[in-house]
C-alpha cells in the first residue's frame, strides 16, 4: 500500500499439499509448493474463479463436479478453499478434451459452437447426446447406437478413457442419419418441416409433406441436407443441374425414350406409383431402350438430378400434367 495500490487477497495454501481422488484419473497429489498463496480476490474485492465456484457449487449443493481435466490444477485450490469453510467435498471427475480433426483443442475454428447451431444443420437432439456421450467413454455392450435411458443405465466413470477425444464429424453425420432412418414417417415429417419451410419451400404443415419427405428418409444424414433434393417438386420448371445431366437426355437413345414417354402418357388422365412401373416397361417396349439409358434421362428430365429418391413415387407426386410438361421441356426441337 506505500505506493498507493491495494493489495489482492490471497489464500494461504497449506504446505504439506493436496492429495485427492478423482473418479477418472485416480489419485492426484499435489505438493503445497505448486500451489502458492494463491489470489481468492482482486484489490476492488471482486472474487477469483477458484473462490466463486466453489462458493457456488457448496449453495447449489452440487454433489459431483465433472469437468474438463484442464481443470486439474484448480481443484487443490478449490479443496483448499471447501476444507477452510468446513464444507463437504463433492465428487471430482476430469474427463479428456475433445479435440478437432486437426488434434487441436476443439473451437469455433472446427464448425458449430452452440447446440442452437446444431439444430440449425439438422441434427437430432437424441443422435447429438448419443455421439457426445461416446467421446472418451464406451458402453459394456460395445453397441454405439445408445437410447437416453440406456446411457443413463450404463454410465460407469471407470470406462471413461484419459486419452483426449476426436470430434469426428464424419460418424456425427453417419449416427444422425440412422436416427433420421428410424423416426416413423409421421415424425420425420414433423421434425423435416421446419428445415423445408427454411429452405424456401411453401409447405403447409407435416401432413402435406410426408408424401415428399419418406422419399428422402433414407438418404438425408441432417435434416437441413434437404433444401438441394426436394426443389424439384415446387419448380415450374425443372432444367438439369449439372453439365452432364444435360447431356445425358441429348443423347439419341435418351430423346428416342422422352418422345415414346411422352406418346404413352397422352391418353394418361393421372399416376401413380403402380402405373408409373407399367409406363416405364411400355417405354421400354417401344422405344427399345432400356436399363440406365432409359431410367436416367426420364429422371432427369423429371427431377433435374442424375440421383434423388424413388422416381416412380416422384412422379406419383408430380402428377400426369407435370411429368409430361417436363418430359416435352427436355425434348429437344
Amino acid at each position: 500500500q506505500a505506493d498507493g495500490r491495494e493489495p489482492a487477497f490471497r489464500f494461504r495454501a497449506e504446505p504439506e499439499g493436496v492429495s485427492f481422488d478423482d473418479l477418472v484419473r485416480g489419485t492426484i497429489a499435489v505438493p503445497g509448493e505448486q500451489l502458492g498463496d494463491f489470489i481468492v480476490a482482486r484489490a476492488d474485492r471482486m472474487p477469483m474463479y477458484n473462490f466463486a465456484c466453489v462458493v457456488d457449487d457448496h449453495r447449489m449443493q452440487i454433489s459431483h463436479i465433472i469437468r474438463g481435466d484442464d481443470h486439474v490444477s484448480n481443484t487443490p485450490r478449490q479443496i483448499l478453499i471447501y476444507r477452510a469453510f468446513g464444507w463437504p467435498l463433492p465428487a471430482f471427475a476430469h474427463i479428456p478434451m475433445i479435440l478437432g480433426g486437426d488434434r487441436q483443442r476443439l473451437s469455433k475454428r472446427h464448425g458449430a459452437t452452440s447446440v442452437e447451431e446444431y439444430r440449425k444443420q439438422g441434427y437430432l437432439p437424441e443422435a447429438l447426446i448419443n455421439f457426445l456421450s461416446l467421446l472418451s467413454w464406451s458402453s459394456a455392450s460395445g453397441e454405439e447406437i445408445l437410447s437416453v435411458p440406456q446411457l443413463i443405465r450404463e454410465f460407469d466413470f471407470t470406462r471413461i478413457s484419459k486419452s483426449a477425444a476426436m470430434f469426428d464429424a464424419e460418424k456425427l453425420n453417419w449416427m444422425n442419419g440412422i436416427y433420421i432412418r428410424n423416426l416413423d414417417p409421421d415424425a420425420f415429417a414433423e421434425r423435416l418441416l421446419p428445415h423445408v419451410r427454411q429452405a424456401g419451400y411453401p409447405v403447409p404443415d407435416a401432413a402435406a409433406l410426408k408424401p415428399m419427405a419418406v422419399l428422402f428418409q433414407e438418404k438425408l444424414e441432417t435434416l437441413s441436407g434437404i433444401g438441394p433434393k426436394i426443389g424439384f417438386f415446387f419448380a415450374e420448371t425443372c432444367e438439369p443441374e449439372t453439365a452432364e445431366a444435360a447431356g445425358v437426355i441429348r443423347t439419341e437413345s435418351s430423346q428416342k425414350a422422352l418422345r415414346v414417354f411422352l406418346k404413352e402418357t397422352a391418353a394418361m388422365a393421372s399416376i401413380d406409383r403402380a402405373g408409373f412401373q407399367a409406363l416405364m416397361k411400355a417405354v421400354q417396349t417401344a422405344s427399345g431402350v432400356k436399363g440406365k439409358d432409359l431410367w436416367m434421362p426420364v429422371r432427369i428430365a423429371l427431377t433435374g438430378q442424375e440421383h434423388g429418391p424413388d422416381l416412380a413415387g416422384a412422379a406419383e407426386i408430380l402428377g400426369i400434367e407435370k411429368c409430361r410438361k417436363r418430359i416435352e421441356s427436355a425434348i429437344a426441337d
